[in-house]
């Protein structure tokens, strides 16, 4: 509703008026050439007329300590300010994507705006042109993985007052995660790796950290000084979530990783054509495993292997420590995910499964 000015025609303040009654008081305060308005309506207050100034000079007081302690930035646009939040991030696949994300769908349509002009609305319609463009859901959401965290920084450094993605989400079509008779699945697709790659424990390696259910980049990026022999864990340095996860060392991957161990190398999974580089692209040895089972991919086993350990009666906390999901969905207020646990529960079942004969 419009203000009408006639009707504060008594001055209290430089930045504050009153009606003639002195029970509705207006604040006009300018900063940076723009002006901030605020009516305060004391009508229905029992209060005398001394006490309703009073009341009307500290919310004026408090409305300009909260513009400037805003103001007093120069406020940046979010090209600018997301370029150096950038590169405070890890340098890891999920930081890429990011970048990327950005880059594509986000900076030609609120880039050019600076920080305290974004409204949810804006990013509401940011992310209606990526649906209109045939985005998955899954990736539209990744507009408010990129911006949430960054006006969260904004907001504890005072550049803005408020974080405009609280509030919005991205529905994403359930889709069907389980695997009926995962173990059986489970027991098959372990003995192709095992004959596959009876005398290549370097891709025998390989594909048994896939059954464990590590993603690709996490199993390529593996360094030899983040694999603990002596203590069976290893140590996974970029993850989705950018988190520093724990994973239990099964014996069958530790057996096979000695049979190939170089401490001469920086990578577990060194490129045999590159050297100081690890391998990028697995797609042929990948081809030798479906040739045996059709319906394989990497990440088809991180399915299995938690539809398994549902069969088995496992909890959901150790499903999502096994994946390295970064939460356990309701129980996450509560629970801390134990990575080394949940991947060592995974390795139990694993062997509990494949050992025992139909």
């Amino acid at each position: 509703m419009a203000i009408d000015y006639s009707e504060f025609c008594n001055k209290v303040d430089s930045n504050l008026s009153a009606n003639s009654d002195y029970t509705r008081f207006l604040i006009r305060v300018k900063r940076n050439g723009r002006v901030r308005r605020k009516v305060l309506d004391y009508s229905k207050r029992g209060w005398g007329k001394r006490d309703r100034i009073r009341f009307a000079g500290r919310e004026l007081d408090g409305f300009i300590d909260k513009l400037e302690s805003v103001q007093g930035v120069d406020v940046p646009k979010l090209r600018d300010y997301i370029q150096e939040y950038f590169k405070t991030l890890p340098e890891t696949t999920w930081t890429a994507t990011r970048v990327r994300h950005y880059n594509n769908y986000i900076d030609k349509v609120l880039g050019f705006r600076r920080l305290d002009e974004i409204l949810p609305m804006h990013i509401k319609e940011c992310m209606a042109k990526q649906e209109r463009l045939g985005l998955h859901p899954r990736t539209v959401k990744t507009t408010l993985e990129v911006l949430r965290p960054l006006f969260k920084e904004a907001v504890i450094n005072r550049i803005v007052q408020f974080n405009p993605c609280e509030g919005l989400s991205v529905k994403i079509p359930k889709s069907k995660k389980m695997v009926i008779d995962a173990s059986d699945k489970l027991r098959e697709i372990y003995s192709v790796i095992v004959d596959e790659f009876s005398d290549d424990a370097f891709y025998r390696a390989f594909f048994l950290l896939a059954l464990m259910g590590r993603r690709k980049g996490e199993i390529l990026k593996l360094r030899w000084e983040n694999v603990s022999f002596e203590h069976n864990y290893i140590v996974l340095s970029d993850t989705k979530n950018d988190e520093i996860q724990k994973m239990f060392l099964p014996d069958s991957v530790k057996d096979a990783l000695l049979e190939f161990y170089n401490d001469d190398c920086e990578w577990v999974f060194e490129s045999p054509v590159l050297r100081g580089e690890h391998i990028k692209d697995v797609r042929k040895t990948v081809d030798r495993v479906k040739k045996s089972l059709p319906y394989f991919t990497l990440h088809y086993l991180r399915n299995i292997i938690v539809s398994a350990m549902a069969e088995q009666g496992r909890a959901a906390v150790s499903m999502s420590g096994a994946l390295g999901h970064l939460s356990a969905h309701t129980i996450d207020k509560y629970l801390t995910l134990n990575y080394l646990d949940g991947s060592k529960v995974a390795a139990e079942t694993i062997n509990s499964i494949v050992l025992t004969k139909k």
